[in-house]
């Protein structure tokens, strides 16, 4: 595993290669920013639902607001989860995690192509880590454990991104290919 500090890795040579093909995406970074927030919000409603009658949402508001910095805890714990997925659980060197200071961006990516599964699969992975085992767990088990929730809800609205990565990877890059990211732009090919 290695650390970066500063922009992700640059993927232009693989636009200029003709076997790659970018995944198409909203054109506007500002709309996508947007949409991504809104569906990141429809998401934490989503998994509230489940642990509204446990803890209130004033409850978690107030306890947040409190102890705001479990956020800058959450983030990087998020790019860990993604990491588990890569190959040997993040740990080869080929595994990056890094920070870009100018858009106060955390971010990991695996410097290899990935098969489409793989690659999806390790999105998703803080979904179910960080939101969905603790609302199950809250619910399930009536646990009142403020913390719990708070890393649930703000994880689910930090998800909305992979999430929406994921289906664009699944309805557009078909299932015999592999797929490179740098946490920005996204290509695929065929194998």
């Amino acid at each position: 595993m290695k650390f970066k500090l500063g922009i992700p890795t640059d993927l232009e040579e693989l636009s200029q290669n003709e076997d790659w093909k970018e995944l198409e995406n909203i054109s506007s970074f500002f709309i996508f920013k947007i949409l991504i927030l809104g569906f990141g919000i429809l998401i934490s409603t989503f998994f509230y639902q489940f642990i509204k009658e446990i803890i209130s949402i004033r409850e978690i508001y107030s306890n947040y607001m409190d102890n705001w910095y479990i956020v800058f805890l959450l983030i990087p714990l998020h790019e860990v989860c993604h990491a588990l997925l890569y190959p040997n659980f993040g740990l080869s060197d080929k595994s990056i995690f890094g920070f870009w200071p100018k858009k106060f961006v955390f971010y990991s990516y695996y410097d290899l192509p990935l098969k489409r599964d793989r690659i999806i699969i390790a999105m998703l992975a803080p979904l179910f880590i960080l939101t969905v085992i603790p609302v199950l767990l809250i619910s399930v088990f009536e646990l009142n454990y403020i913390y719990l929730a708070i890393l649930a809800v703000l994880n689910s609205i930090g998800g909305a991104g992979d999430i929406f990565y994921s289906i664009l990877i699944f309805s557009q890059v078909p299932k015999n290919s592999v797929v490179k990211t740098d946490t920005a732009r996204v290509f695929w090919k065929e194998v």
